[in-house]
Order: C-alpha cells, then structure tokens, then sequence
C-alpha cells in the first residue's frame, strides 16, 4: 500500500480547474426573479445551527505534485475539490460541522493520505487521513 495511500479502482482523470462530480448531480434551478419589495428590503444574517455547529478548517498537502484535490466525509465523498497551490503545498478551508470527518488526497489522480496527520483504516482497510471538530 506505500506510505501515501492506495489506488482507487474507480478513479478517473481530473481536469484542472473544476470540482468534479463522482456521479451525476443536477444543477439547482435558477432562482425566481426578486419582487421589488424584496430588492428593496434589507437582508437580515439569520443565525442557524448550521453556522454554531461547524468549525473554519485549514486542510493542507505538503508533499508536492502538479494538482492536488481533496474529499471526504464531509461532502460525502462525492466531489473532488481542487486546493490552492503555494509553492509545494496546497490548502483548502472548509466549514466543518462538528464531529469526526475521514478524507483523502487526489494527488496527480493517485489517492493519497498525508503520513505526517492522523490516519484512520475504512472498513475494507483502506487508509484515510480524519480530523475531529468536536470541541
């Protein structure tokens, strides 16, 4: 298995300027044109558990490559997302909700966990990196 990760058997090419949908998911409706009285009035920031319950979260890849894309538990592991490249290392920030989330690199369209934070093995023993957001 190596020390970054394993190949995933259902893996495909990556272009590189797009989050990558595993399977097919359909683009919301376009909105309804905004009445008057709704251009006019206010937006008041609405409170939701949604902001209390999740957490900023820095992801970062350290050990280089050309693209770099990550996903996990906490889209359920349905998109890869492109992280931002400085130099050798890659970051992405994600509003986690709070718990335990599993999550893996794509590494020039190799999977690849990061030895240097915490692992954790699936239930077909494959290894994924996870972060706990709990506290």
């Amino acid at each position: 298995m190596g020390n970054y990760g394993s190949k995933d058997d259902h893996h495909h090419p990556i272009p590189d300027d797009e989050i990558i949908p595993s399977r097919s998911i359909r683009p919301p409706p376009p909105p309804e044109p905004a009445s008057r009285s709704q251009v006019e009035e206010p937006v008041q920031p609405i409170l939701s558990d949604q902001n209390i319950d999740s957490v900023p979260t820095v992801f970062k890849w350290e050990h280089g490559g050309r693209n770099v894309y990550i996903t996990g538990t906490f889209n359920n592991w349905e998109r890869q997302i492109p992280m931002h490249r400085s130099g050798n290392d890659f970051t992405y920030v994600h509003n986690l909700k709070r718990g335990k989330h599993a999550f893996k690199f794509i590494v020039d369209d190799e999977w690849r966990y990061a030895p240097d934070q915490p692992t954790i093995a699936d239930v077909d023993g494959r290894i994924n990196n996870f972060i706990d957001v709990s506290d």
